[in-house]
């Protein structure tokens, strides 16, 4: 667990909030069982993050079939269900398009890319955020 630095609710500068990293593979991400056990283990966790940070590993959006896609989409609804956000790390225009217009609307609080403009050094860091 970390604390990040989220906007507050009122609207008003910032406050501290706990998140929680969630570093995956593709195969747990597409395994039922290994992914309700995740979950499970979070809800039990006596300190509730209020943010989970998603990183899947290999994680192609644009590659993955329609199942795929759902497991996604439930995995990221099963962690936001206790009213947790959660970023994708990772996301492409799948996570963008759901966040924005589909079902993880109230789900999927951003995503965040990195790219190299130029051969920038470092990296320009993109973060998309929807609430």
């Amino acid at each position: 667990m970390l604390a990040v630095y989220t906007p507050s609710h009122e609207g008003q500068g910032y406050q501290q909030t706990l998140a929680a990293q969630v570093m995956i593979s593709k195969e747990v991400l597409f395994s039922e069982t290994l992914r309700e056990q995740l979950i499970n283990a979070y809800r039990m966790d006596p300190s509730k993050p209020e943010l989970f940070l998603l990183w899947i590993d290999s994680f192609t959006e644009h590659e993955l079939s329609a199942d795929q896609l759902s497991a996604y989409v439930s995995f990221v609804e099963q962690l936001a269900a206790n009213g947790s956000a959660v970023v994708n790390l990772y996301g492409g225009y799948f996570s963008v398009a759901t966040a924005r217009f589909g079902s993880l609307q109230r789900n999927l609080w951003a995503f965040v890319t990195a790219w190299n403009m130029e051969n920038q050094n470092p990296p320009c860091l993109l973060v998309v955020a929807y609430q």
